[in-house]
């Protein structure tokens, strides 16, 4: 009692081990379930009370909440209870559950020192005894009740009880010098010293005996299922517990967290929640070994469990001198790198597999590659040599923007230095203030240091260069070791207090201490997290921030764009030089030095040579200037041009809300519609923002013009500005500032002459001046990054440098496609030398090589397509494959395109005078150019559908409502005529029927009832309108406005919208948030990054959301057409039209390792993966079917065998249970069916003409498709279809969905591009490709969603093969082909046939296809090791003799092997599918033999129970058996009937040629015939051959 370790040993005492070192406060009571295997403790310094199992492993803490000084514990397994004593202010006796749950106080008071307490499992009872009132009680120990006093005494001391059987046994320290007494447990009264004279030392007693641990429960057998804990509850109860880890789903296992706090003891790893601080056990298993640890400095860790099951924690030891490695469930340790001295910072570079290390022994930092098989890799290179005088400590990185800062404890100058990773531009950033720097940590998000001053007592926060330091926590010295970021929080490691502690990043305020009364002093400290180092998570990782230039963070994390080198930063967050000939106010300066007119900056059309005005990132991040404002579609238009009458945003808001005020009799408005007091017109002073109270006003003495402090001179007079009231001083002009209001002293203006630079600066092109300290920092200083040129590189070692901030593959140098944007991978600098390895084609104008056999397939591989041309050998009359059409300048284009409209040729011959368009159908608009639209309610939606606009205005007059046929400048009149508005009420009758002359000048707004309106009203020249507000919409009277249901109409929602009365409310779902900026948009809440996965044409390539980081996942393909992934697997499953060996389905890791071939079948055409039951689906092109197989491959089977025609997409939604399917295109369809083969329905079949690409919106329950050049959605039920209205779009072949965008992919334009989902807005082209993107899926989380505890993901829900997930959440067994399932709807039976072999997955195969060298099972069970040697095609019948015979062969009543072996066990044999079999004599004959009026079987059995026939007009009937028989037979001298029917009443009129023409013929076709009925029984048999 009171050590700090608790032990075990043999009853002989031969044996002892400890179970549990370190961790222990004051350890006072220890209790064994024995049922369970589980070991409980009270620690009465910690106020704990833990369990652990037998062994010590899986130690956790059942209670810790209100405990106070807890001392002795019992429990009763076959009740599930636990009992413990306290001994606090108010001592307690209370019980719980095993768990720890249900707490309850049984006894609380006349207690002073309740110190033994012991349960009689046999009555129930709860004895206690107290060393103060000297008494032993007892109670009932379910109830609480029946509190009786079982023995008292005084002069006694007692500590501790035990009963068994009729006895109590107990120990008293003052009775004879410490004894063991026993009494009675009845009434006691007859008292037995057993020992005495034991000491005052004496404590526990226990009676040790079989007898007393007897019963069973719950978790007496396997630790009841669980993984870790077992806790029985009572009440056959029972639940599993997680020491390290989290409960998973199904109850019984243990999922490991995402993170944990890991520090170092010196000799022991140990572990703190991050998510939840209360939690007091340890996420993972503390770990110890004094064999390789002694004394544990520096932690670093590579976060790898999603794909590896674990993470990898690096750590230097100053005892061994070493570095090493070891995984974080304790296995696979090894040593890195020995003799290292004293290595105190550790980092780990996550790209490149890379540890970096200092050394404050030899004053040097180090990097060293993990993986020192990979080409290049770096053994112990050093990167920074320091002096001698310099001891670097505590090492952190910044991957993404390369650089390594480090503190260095140099006696004399200590300082935090930093370099980039390549120990290149060594600087020092914080040289004053600080003495020790101990800890030093990034917050990536925030872009900040961190670092902690031991000396000073202090935890800092600075820039990346040392500026804006500010003190976080304060405290004395000595105190701080170890740094830690973690989201909003920063541990430390502190040497004062032995504790780990936390507290606010940014104010330091919200202190909280972790652990405390550490044995040893904590060093490193780590945040082992996904996203603890992820530089990715920086704003400024996105489109840089928004900023032009220089992207800085707040302590926030929120962007401060700025400007470096002699620029300005402007107003749209753009940076200029100072010295630009470009007007900072009224210009635009391009990337390339032009200048353009600022309100041409992204309008969609590129003005700049380099398309800088037009860039995504500055486009969709800026603010307008001051003197703009911003247009719906992110242009900005000078204020003075809004509401003036012409559309100068080209979407017409800047003329949307002109109107919609009405200014006050004092009040005057201005030209954008806004309202100033009179008194401010033409004052001098600009109200309106637009300048246009200060224009057109009388002439202005500027001689009496005072402003600013300033007045003129006679030697310098103000200026009149001419186009407003205000005047200048001629210093003014050109000086930056807007001083006429409309900018007109800021034009003209011209920058002056470019200077040379000083000495320790660089001289940029754009004539700009940068500190030399600036070049090759890793950021671009210059605005053409020219001081990053010629700079080392930070890519991968299997990737190439396009510039300091982009990376390619290597693989993609020299393969004639433009990958860095700037044609350097393509360069003759690059490429130059480049030549093509034997058996390739190297492709003319370009460095690409594709394999010769590649050449004339009718593939375009290379990038002009020679490898189709006569240069590559082609043929130049070269043909075209069926499926294609040639055109007249020899290219071949899909049949599809042929006559629809486009000119996919180039020269028109595919849209030739012979073409014959389709007339539309009655439900479908005509457009100009003889396209059809699918839906005549698409004419006139405001949204132009036909290529050529034609459904819309201005070209279809149709689309003018009755009331705005004249356009809004004129008057309609009541007999329909349109007169100007300036004609109307102007006394003279320019209609021509007085309308324009009646109710003039009368406002009936004034009075509501004469109007009738029920919101706003408007006042017209002639009469007035109604008009509703915001949300509202006016009924067919013209007067009453009704609510807008916008959820129903608009789809204004990312995710769930509530209508409400004028307006609407967006939610976003579980995982989900809205944006401060839109909240109408969700976000997902998970830091996993999405990105799309391609099938692009010979690779699988992955790209970022917004294209920014596009890269190869595999390469080496042949042609993949459609692909699927399993996120939590980290899978990736395509179909790949191999050549030469057909179609097959492939998996592989997302790292592109483990490549496996899963299954293969005849033509798959699309593939889905089932992510919860972990099934594949696919759809077979050939056959016509739906099937499905275990993710693996195993047990396929058939779900779908009809009503498919043409399969080409399909997609699963797991929550609900259904696969969706597209048809196309003979009678186009979508369909759905059960996951399980239930319920197949046809969803739409109407309005629809050529779908091709399916995907499904999981939260609002929505089916995706397109269908030609539109992309529409509808309920799951295929109800309420509608069209997302996106522009220029050719033929899809790949649609995904995430977050608030649709993706697809486009055949005809062969780029990749997005959209919002339901508006069709903020369309962006991603990708431009040369090929054609076949399939693209967004890779994330949330696009599996998780079914819950679904039974498929719980041991298969039981079944033996399929699991297959049923509509509505349920689910059914299901058996691959040849099985069937068994009566208990679990177990699959054999169906194999005896002319059958079944192979180890379960496949049935003919019985000939074992040992024929093919391995035709896939698991290589058809192929033994003992296989007698094979001499025959494969898939043919070996005899016995040796020689080969076919498959249609084998029982077909002959003797071909010449030893009858191909006639063996012909009575158990099934005949092939071509085949009948005739039972009595045991043989097989050709299917169409079957009642042809001959006697094959020889008993007449295949002649039997024949139907009628009735024979085609261009078939003869025979007389006596009405067989049918080809016309061409009749009378060619071979009789065919079995009457010779056919030869009889032949005229002589045929000459002797024709006799033997015909003679030749017949013979011809006979035998044609017969090699016909043998090919027939072939096909589809013989699978190996």
């Amino acid at each position: 009692m009171g050590s700090n370790r608790i032990s075990r040993s043999s009853r002989d005492q031969t044996w002892r081990e400890d179970i549990v070192t370190s961790g222990l406060g004051r350890v006072e009571g220890l209790a064994v379930d024995w049922i369970a295997g589980n070991i409980y403790w009270t620690d009465h310094g910690l106020n704990l009370i833990e369990v652990a199992r037998l062994n010590g492993m899986y130690r956790a803490v059942v209670i810790s909440d209100g405990l106070d000084q807890p001392r002795a514990i019992a429990v009763h397994p076959i009740k599930g209870f636990l009992f413990w004593t306290e001994w606090g202010q108010s001592p307690t006796i209370s019980r719980s559950r095993l768990d720890g749950s249900e707490q309850s106080v049984l006894v609380s008071t006349g207690l002073a020192r309740p110190n033994g307490i012991s349960v009689d499992y046999q009555e129930n009872k709860l004895y206690w005894c107290d060393a103060r009132n000297n008494k032993i009680e007892r109670i009932n120990l379910e109830r609480g009740e029946q509190r009786e006093i079982v023995f008292s005494s005084s002069g006694v001391d007692m500590f501790s009880i035990a009963v068994f059987g009729a006895y109590l046994f107990w120990s008293d320290r003052a009775y004879a010098n410490g004894s063991i007494r026993r009494a009675s447990k009845k009434d006691a009264v007859d008292v037995v010293t057993i020992r005495s004279g034991l000491g005052v030392s004496l404590k526990d007693v226990k009676v040790f005996n079989q007898d007393r641990e007897k019963g069973t429960n719950a978790c007496s057998r396997a630790n009841g299922g669980c993984q870790q804990l077992c806790f029985y509850l009572g009440n056959n109860r029972k639940t599993c517990a997680c020491a390290h880890g989290y409960l998973a789903p199904d109850g019984l296992r243990c999922n490991r967290y995402e993170g944990y706090l890991l520090y170092s003891e010196r000799t022991v790893l140990r572990s703190i929640h991050l998510s939840d601080e209360n939690n007091l056990n340890s996420p993972i298993r503390a770990y110890e070994n004094p064999n390789y640890f002694k004394n544990v400095i520096a932690l670093a860790f590579d976060h790898r469990q999603k794909a590896h099951g674990s993470n990898r924690i690096f750590f230097s030891d100053v005892h061994y001198g070493n570095i090493q490695v070891i995984s974080d469930d304790w296995t696979e340790r090894r040593v890195i790198a020995e003799n290292v001295g004293s290595v105190e910072g550790l980092a780990y570079h996550r790209g490149w597999d890379v540890l970096y290390w200092t050394s404050s022994t030899t004053a040097s930092v180090t990097r060293h590659s993990i993986d020192q098989t990979r080409p290049n890799a770096f053994n112990r290179d050093t990167v920074v040599s320091l002096s001698e005088e310099d001891h670097p400590h505590v090492l952190t990185l910044d991957e993404c923007q390369n650089l390594m800062f480090w503190t260095n404890w140099n006696e004399q100058n200590p300082s935090i230095m930093r370099s980039t990773l390549t120990g290149r531009n060594v600087r020092v950033i914080v040289s004053v203030d600080v003495i020790t720097p101990n800890g030093l940590t990034i917050d990536h998000k925030a872009e900040k240091l961190y670092f902690s001053d031991g000396s000073l007592g202090h935890i800092e926060r600075c820039d990346y260069d040392g500026s804006h330091r500010y003190v976080i926590v304060k405290s004395g010295p000595g105190t701080f070791f170890g740094l830690a970021i973690y989201r909003d929080f920063i541990f430390w490691s502190d040497w004062t207090q032995r504790a780990v502690i936390r507290s606010d990043k940014f104010t330091g305020a919200n202190t909280k201490v972790l652990r405390v009364d550490i044995p040893h002093q904590p060093m490193g400290i780590i945040a082992v997290s996904n996203d603890t180092n992820s530089c990715e998570s920086s704003p400024c990782s996105v489109n840089n921030g928004g900023c032009h230039d220089l992207c800085l963070l707040t302590p926030l994390g929120v962007v401060n764009c700025t400007c470096r080198g002699e620029r300005i930063l402007l107003d749209d967050n753009r940076c200029v030089s100072m010295n630009s000939s470009c007007n900072i106010h009224s210009e635009f300066q391009c990337g390339n030095g032009e200048c353009i007119d600022y309100q041409l900056t992204c309008d969609g059309i590129a003005h700049c040579k380099d398309r800088s005005d037009e860039k995504m990132q500055y486009c969709e991040n800026r603010n307008c200037r001051h003197g703009f404002k911003s247009c719906y579609n992110q242009r900005c238009v000078a204020n003075h041009r809004f509401c003036n009458g012409v559309n100068d945003c080209g979407d017409n808001s800047d003329e949307v809300y002109c109107n919609n005020s009405s200014c006050s009799s004092s009040e005057r408005r201005c030209a954008d519609g806004s309202c100033i007091p009179a008194s401010s017109w033409c004052n001098q002073i600009i109200d309106c923002a637009d300048a246009s109270d200060e224009k057109s006003c009388n002439s202005t003495d500027c001689m009496e013009y005072y402003r600013l402090g300033t007045r003129a001179s006679n030697s310098e007079q103000f200026l009149s500005c001419n186009s407003t009231s205000l005047c200048v001083h001629p210093s003014w002009i050109c000086d930056g500032a807007n001083d006429c209001g409309d900018y007109a002293d800021e034009i003209h203006c011209h920058a002056s002459s470019v200077h040379t630079c000083e000495d320790g600066h660089f001289a940029c092109p754009s004539g700009n001046c940068i500190s030399s300290v600036w070049l090759c920092d890793g950021q671009k200083d210059c605005e053409d990054g020219a001081d990053e040129f010629q700079c080392d590189s930070s890519c991968l070692w299997n990737q190439f440098a396009c510039s300091k901030n982009k990376c390619i593959a290597k693989q993609w140098l020299c393969d004639g496609e433009d990958d860095c944007g700037d044609g350097l991978d393509e360069s003759e600098e690059i490429c130059g030398s480049a030549t093509c390895a034997p058996g390739l084609f190297s492709c003319p104008g370009s460095y690409a090589c594709v394999p010769r056999n590649w050449l004339c397939d009718g593939e375009r591989d290379c990038p002009d397509g020679s490898d189709e041309l006569a240069v590559a050998g082609c043929a130049p009359n070269n043909t075209c494959t069926e499926s294609t059409f040639q055109c007249r300048n020899q290219n071949c284009v899909p049949r599809r395109f042929v006559c629809d409209h486009d000119d996919d040729c180039g020269d028109g011959s595919d849209e030739s005078l012979e073409c014959e368009y389709r007339l539309c159908k009655e439900e479908e608009f005509r457009c100009a150019d003889g396209r059809c639209l699918l839906r005549a309610q698409w004419e006139c939606d405001g949204f132009p559908d036909c290529l050529d606009r034609s459904d819309e205005l201005p070209l279809n007059p149709k689309c003018s409502a009755a009331e705005s046929l004249c356009n809004g400048s004129v008057f309609m009149c009541a007999n329909g005529r349109c007169v100007p508005l300036g004609s109307v009420c102007n006394q003279h009758d320019d209609c021509g029927d007085r309308s324009d002359e009646r109710n003039c000048h009368v406002n009936e707004c004034l009075n509501r009832k004469v109007s009738g309106c029920t919101q706003d009203c408007q006042d017209l020249p002639v009469g007035y309108k109604c008009t509703c507000w915001p949300g509202f919409r006016l009924k067919n009277d013209g007067r009453t406005c009704i609510d807008v249901d916008e959820c129903s109409e608009n789809f204004p929602c990312s995710h769930q919208c509530i209508n409400t009365y004028g307006s609407f409310h967006c939610l976003c779902a579980d995982g989900y948030q809205r944006p401060a900026s839109n909240p109408h948009s969700c976000r997902s809440l998970s830091v996993e990054e999405p990105f799309l996965i391609l099938a692009d044409h010979h690779e699988i390539r992955k790209i970022s959301l917004d294209g920014s980081n596009y890269t190869l996942l595999k390469q080496g393909l042949s042609n993949v057409i459609s692909l699927d992934f399993d996120y939590r697997k980290e899978l990736i499953y395509w179909i790949d039209t191999s050549r030469p060996s057909g179609r097959r389905i492939n998996r592989m890791r997302l790292n592109g390792s483990d490549l496996k071939v899963v299954h293969r079948t005849s033509v798959p055409s699309a593939l889905a993966v089932d992510w919860i039951g972990k099934n594949l689906y696919w759809c077979d092109g050939e056959r016509k079917t739906l099937e499905v197989a275990k993710a693996n491959g195993l047990y396929p089977t058939v779900l779908l065998r009809t009503g498919l025609k043409n399969p080409t997409a399909l997609s699963l939604d797991t929550l609900m249970g259904y696969v969706f399917w597209i048809d196309c295109c003979e009678q186009p369809q979508i369909g759905r069916i059960g996951m399980d083969g239930s319920k197949p329905r046809v969803l739409i079949d109407t309005e629809i003409r050529a779908p091709s690409a399916l995907t499904i919106d999981h939260i609002n329950k929505r089916i995706y498709w397109a269908d030609e050049n539109h992309i529409l959605f509808s309920n799951m039920d295929g109800t309420k279809r509608h069209k997302v209205p996106i522009k220029d779009i050719g033929g899809i072949t790949g649609l995904a969905l995430f977050e608030d965008f649709v993706y697809w992919s486009d055949q005809k334009s062969k780029t990749l591009s997005r959209s919002h989902k339901t508006s069709g807005g903020q369309h962006t082209e991603l990708l431009s490709s040369w090929q054609t993107i076949r399939d693209i899926k967004v890779y994330h989380p949330l696009r599996q969603p998780d079914v819950p505890k679904h039974q498929c993901q719980v041991t298969n829900g039981g079944c033996s093969h399929l699991c297959l997930l049923s509509p509505g959440g349920g689910y059914k067994c299901a058996c691959p082909t040849h099985f069937y399932l068994a009566n208990d709807n679990k177990t699959c039976l054999s169906n194999c046939t005896a002319s059958q072999f079944r192979c180890g997955t379960d496949e049935c195969i003919p019985f000939w296809w074992k040992c024929d060298t093919v391995d035709d099972c896939g698991d290589g069970s058809d192929e033994p090791a003992d296989c007698p040697e094979f001499k025959c095609q494969p898939g043919r019948f070996q005899c016995g003799t040796g020689l080969c015979a076919l498959p249609p062969f084998i029982c077909d009543g002959e003797n071909d092997c010449g030893d009858n072996s191909d006639e063996a066990n012909c009575d158990s044999y099934i005949c092939l599918s071509g085949q009948f079999k005739c039972t009595h004599k045991q043989k097989c004959i050709p299917i169409n033999l079957r009642c042809n009026g001959q006697d094959d079987c020889g008993d007449g059995e295949d002649e039997t129970d024949c139907p009628e026939n009735t024979c085609s007009p261009s078939q003869f009937q025979c007389k006596t058996t009405m067989h049918c028989i080809s016309k061409l037979w009749v009378c060619d001298e071979d009789p065919d009937c079995a009457d010779g029917s056919d030869e009889a009443n032949c005229g002589e009129s045929l000459g002797v040629a024709m006799h033997y023409l015909t003679l030749i013929t017949t013979t011809a076709i006979n035998i044609l015939h017969k090699i016909q009925q043998t090919m027939g029984i072939l096909d589809g048999n013989q699978g190996s051959s």
